[in-house]
């Protein structure tokens, strides 16, 4: 099987990247998976990868690569092809027809209506190609059982060649006295502490954190609250920067590698994201910590309820 992503994957630090590579790597404990990336992802001790596929802003560079690829595809001997997100599908496609090959479309998101929800230009026309390729696409996959049912339903998709395979997690290590220890690692005092994190140059991210400093944060303190919020990830802008450092209660702390301190040691885990394509993979890995999370409706997506017990509360 060879898999296609045409962008960083290498190392996995963060929730969509994990997705893929934690997908492969399972994946090739069956079968044997060749993994084709776009060329600024790093080597892997756990999978064959190629990084020669050029990246997201020169995506349509890669119509260069398909000679590569196709003698790739007959020296590996691979019999289906997996195109992560719509995106690169059209690779996928042209494979195909190439060696008559099935492929598979590992959806993570509703791509038109994230491009709509985050207000870029051509979504629309997006939306028409989006539709296209999935019916093009020999089975798709999708990560929560919403974006099927949109599939299904606007992109006249056959219900039998749809699956959801969902955002897995590994199991955590419980940290002890977690809460304290945060705390002490951290130097906060205050009673509560919140936290929030994500790809903070990422659109609905980005107007999340906007939402906690211009919002949430003096609501909060109307009511007289003993709380710090930590936020973490990066890249992040020099204006939300410039936000952060003119406010109270709130730390910035950059980029940190390993999170499960800050889930297992936060009171919440608060979660105002608007978009509701795909799943959120930081609500996954704060439950999964057992983090109690508060979310927007939109933010919680694909969450089913009869396993988030009482650590996920929806909000409108």
């Amino acid at each position: 099987m060879m898999g296609l992503a045409s962008y960083k994957v290498f190392p996995a630090h963060l929730g969509g990247q994990k997705a893929v590579v934690h997908f492969y790597k399972h994946l090739n404990q069956l079968l044997d998976v060749q993994m084709v990336v776009s060329s600024d992802n790093d080597a892997s001790n756990e999978l064959s990868v190629s990084p020669i596929l050029f990246g997201h802003r020169r995506m349509c560079l890669n119509v260069l690569q398909l000679f590569q690829l196709k003698k790739k595809l007959q020296k590996q001997k691979i019999q289906c092809i997996v195109a992560e997100h719509s995106y690169t599908g059209w690779i996928a496609f042209l494979l195909k027809k190439f060696r008559n090959l099935p492929f598979i479309l590992h959806s993570h998101n509703i791509e038109a209506s994230r491009f709509q929800q985050m207000k870029k230009k051509g979504w629309r026309m997006y939306r028409y190609y989006e539709k296209w390729i999935h019916r093009k696409a020999d089975f798709n996959f999708f990560k929560t059982s919403e974006d099927l049912e949109y599939a299904v339903h606007h992109y006249k998709l056959n219900p039998e060649k749809c699956l959801v395979i969902p955002y897995g997690v590994y199991t955590f290590r419980v940290i002890e006295n977690a809460r304290e220890l945060l705390r002490h690692q951290f130097d906060i005092s205050s009673q509560f502490v919140f936290y929030f994190n994500g790809t903070l140059d990422y659109y609905p991210n980005a107007k999340a954190l906007e939402m906690i400093i211009d919002h949430l944060h003096p609501l909060l303190q109307a009511k007289g609250m003993d709380y710090t919020f930590l936020i973490s990830g990066k890249p992040i802008s020099t204006g939300l920067l410039k936000k952060i450092a003119a406010v109270t209660n709130i730390k910035y702390l950059g980029f940190i590698d390993d999170i499960n301190l800050l889930y297992q040691g936060a009171d919440l885990f608060l979660n105002p994201v608007l978009n509701d394509s795909g799943v959120k993979t930081k609500v996954v890995e704060a439950l999964s910590n057992h983090c109690t999370v508060v979310s927007f409706q939109s933010g919680a997506s694909g969450m089913p309820e009869d396993v988030c017990g009482q650590k996920l509360y929806k909000v409108e």
